[in-house]
């Protein structure tokens, strides 16, 4: 679990922003909406026993056309097969996915271990899809979950750390060596946040735990971001590097639960090889084909 504080509360529903060694997020969305159901997602929220899940994700895409989200495609989000370690391996693409959804299972309590309460997942979206594609990941906290706040950190990395950094998203070189580091030396959904980067994360404070929970966190695509290819959302091999995370704790405790994402590009060149070069289409190793570095 990252180092978190506190860096501000806000009235009413207390969404505020969380720091991570300096950086962190506020203003995404509201507060975690209750209801009787589950949420709206498109995974499973059933656990072993036939109860509801405490924490689980669910991910959708929609086209860029789609402004009015009508047509929603749901992927499936699946837990990633451990290797002794849980850890997620350093690469844009290979990830081995179990047959399993991404949840924590219903019977599982705060104070089991750490393999059974915080849980790495995958999920795989055609390139091409991604790339053109607005997404929206959604946390559902099931009823009684022993959750009374929960903590979100976006995907993102540094993308410049040269004196002369340029990208398809600047008309003029930056010096990502300055103090304060330009925004725009960075890339990912992180950026998104007000006041980064001096924040990087966010957290919703539940009052009503006799009711499930859920929130949306949206992300634009690629395309309209003006970025060079799916490491806008999908992961980078290289750098700095922090993954899509998902935390809840009660009052004054530690970790209960937590849902580590990565966003897994899937090869469907539909250009066979004669398409727009700077989309930076990925081998089957995660390496980018194209021209694009960022």
């Amino acid at each position: 679990m990252w180092f978190w504080m506190v860096a501000l509360i806000l009235a009413g529903c207390q969404n505020a922003t969380v720091g991570t060694g300096g950086s962190s997020c506020s203003g995404i969305g509201s507060c975690l909406n209750a209801g009787t159901g589950a949420g709206a997602g498109t995974g499973s929220v059933i656990g072993t026993g036939g109860a509801e899940s405490p924490f689980y994700l669910t991910v959708k895409s929609y086209w860029e056309n789609d402004s009015g989200k009508a047509f929603p495609t749901p992927h499936e989000v699946k837990l990633i097969s451990k290797d002794g370690s849980g850890v997620l391996a350093n690469t844009g693409t290979e990830a081995d996915l179990s047959s399993a959804v991404c949840q924590i299972d219903a019977d599982t309590l705060i104070t089991d271990s750490a393999e059974k309460r915080v849980i790495t997942c995958g999920v795989s979206i055609p390139e091409t899809q991604l790339f053109f594609s607005a997404l929206d990941l959604q946390i559902n906290v099931g009823k009684d979950a022993e959750c009374d706040v929960v903590y979100y950190w976006p995907y993102g990395y540094q993308a410049g750390t040269d004196a002369t950094f340029t990208s398809r998203w600047q008309t003029t070189a930056l010096d990502c060596t300055a103090s304060p580091t330009p925004i725009a030396c960075y890339s990912g959904p992180w950026i998104d946040i007000s006041g980064f980067p001096d924040y990087t994360g966010n957290y919703r404070q539940i009052y009503d735990k006799t009711k499930s929970h859920s929130e949306i966190f949206s992300v634009p695509s690629a395309n309209t971001k003006l970025r060079q290819d799916n490491r806008w959302t999908s992961y980078r091999p290289l750098g700095d590097v922090r993954d899509w995370q998902w935390e809840c704790a009660q009052k004054g405790s530690s970790l209960n639960f937590g849902i580590t994402l990565r966003i897994i590009p899937k090869k469907d060149d539909p250009f066979n090889s004669g398409g727009p070069r700077w989309m930076g289409w990925l081998d089957d190793n995660g390496n980018d084909r194209g021209l694009a570095g960022q």
